[in-house]
């Protein structure tokens, strides 16, 4: 079997229900890796990951190596994937034993998606529900448009095809912003604030939304004392009331309780992001730029894939956060 060029893109749509995207973007990831290993005169394999996932819990400067069969970045051989599907299967069967019709599980496989992206950040603000987060304001998010990160890999394989660098190298394009067009969260914080004043979420019952800044906690040891304070032990006392009201407050209690294991669960979620510490090396990448601009292929190139033209305050206003009011909170 012989191919010159394998090309393998993912990208999670919102419209999409996350069992759905999970198996696509994942294990389809999966697949179409086992594939080419059976394709012994392969050229090219060209896939894409998303840089922050698989390198949570690093530091410094991540440079862009290839990792080997059996080789991980945190040093274990879990795969945050088999929590993910285990969670994925959890909530279906739930469902089914709620006798949950699939018009309900098709909305809460898609909220679910929504809660497991860096945007549901974005989303609780604009609906208020996000009064704090735990993170450093200066922490440096990695974002690119996927476009970007497309056309990176088109133009790898154009490069490739036109015999510009070495057939035998393994090369590894890391495809950001973090080191040439930095963002970091209060610049996010800022244009997220400036969208939902000037643009506030309508809520069911036709109000208007009111938000404020809210409270930053730079370090995680002040979200959990503030959680402690602000919620657990009004709690505990809700609790002892409910015992001795005869459980009156039984429901208030269970609701609360729920509450409060979301957001805890959520913030351990994203604290590996929130307080991420680390930059992305582009330099074979900014090498790929410069052979694509030598050759005079950039003139054909339908997008580009400088970040330095990114900018962020337009990008987030104008295109990110009007795409997440559209196709995720869609009002």
């Amino acid at each position: 079997m012989y191919y010159n060029v394998l090309n393998f893109a993912a990208a999670t749509n919102f419209d999409e229900r996350y069992d759905v995207a999970l198996e696509t973007n994942t294990m389809g990831a999966l697949r179409v890796l086992s594939f080419a290993k059976k394709c012994v005169k392969i050229n090219i394999f060209s896939m894409s990951q998303l840089l922050m996932c698989v390198a949570k819990g690093r530091s410094g400067v991540i440079t862009e190596k290839p990792f080997y069969m059996g080789e991980s970045l945190n040093g274990t051989c879990k795969l945050d994937i088999t929590a993910e599907k285990k969670l994925v299967e959890e909530k279906l069967n739930q469902l089914r034993q709620e006798n949950a019709n699939e018009e309900a599980v098709t909305s809460i496989m898609k909220d679910l998606g929504i809660e497991r992206t860096i945007d549901s950040v974005i989303i609780g603000y604009g609906q208020g529900k996000l009064k704090c987060l735990p993170v450093n304001p200066d922490a440096i998010f990695d974002l690119i448009p996927a476009d970007m990160a497309v056309d990176t890999m088109l133009m790898v394989m154009v490069v490739n095809a036109n015999q510009l660098c070495s057939a035998d190298s393994i090369l590894i394009h890391h495809v950001g912003s973090s080191v040439r067009n930095p963002i970091k969260f209060s610049n996010l914080h800022k244009f997220s604030y400036c969208y939902f004043t000037k643009n506030p979420y309508i809520d069911r019952n036709g109000k208007a939304v009111q938000i404020s800044k809210g409270t930053v906690l730079t370090s995680w040891a002040k979200f959990q004392r503030y959680m402690a304070i602000r919620y657990l032990l009004p709690l505990k006392g809700l609790k002892l009331m409910n015992s001795v009201f005869c459980l009156r407050y039984k429901n208030i209690c269970i609701n609360s309780d729920r509450k409060i294991k979301f957001v805890l669960r959520l913030a351990e979620l994203y604290k590996p992001y929130l307080f991420f510490n680390s930059t992305f090396d582009d330099s074979n990448t900014e090498k790929l730029r410069m052979k694509i601009r030598e050759s005079g292929l950039e003139k054909d190139a339908i997008i580009g894939f400088d970040p330095k033209c990114i900018n962020w305050e337009d990008y987030i206003l104008n295109i990110h956060i009007p795409g997440l009011v559209k196709y995720a909170i869609k009002y």
